[in-house]
């Protein structure tokens, strides 16, 4: 019988690159999408020194907040808003929105879902 180890070791390595890499791809579509919509109000990246909107919160403040959760996240980008302009997001930008703001977090790794 064959060693099949470094098979499923490969296969494995693999398999961790691959699934990784569309986090990232989210991660940054989100990133450039805030980027361009988002950052005349609110503070986005590390690098941007002011908005035009000193009440609206920054992401890093967002992200900070152990009470924003996925679902919450979710509902709020999914509806127009007062003092926001009206932009109409289609899923695949709320999941990115999510996934950037979530990068964001000391432990991203561990978003909460709010369930």
């Amino acid at each position: 019988m064959p060693n099949l180890l470094p098979f499923a070791i490969a296969v494995s390595a693999l398999w961790s690159c691959a699934a990784g890499a569309p986090e990232s791809d989210m991660i940054e579509a989100g990133h450039k999408l805030v980027r361009q919509e988002c950052s005349a109000c609110h503070l986005v990246e590390e690098h941007q020194f002011y908005a035009l909107s000193f009440l609206a919160p920054s992401f890093f403040e967002v992200a900070a907040d152990p009470a924003i959760t996925e679902k919450g996240l979710r509902t709020f980008l999914s509806a127009p808003h007062e003092n926001m302009p009206k932009i109409a997001l289609s899923e695949q930008q709320i999941n990115e929105i999510i996934a950037y703001i979530f990068s964001l977090r000391a432990d991203p790794a561990s978003p909460s879902n709010g369930d």
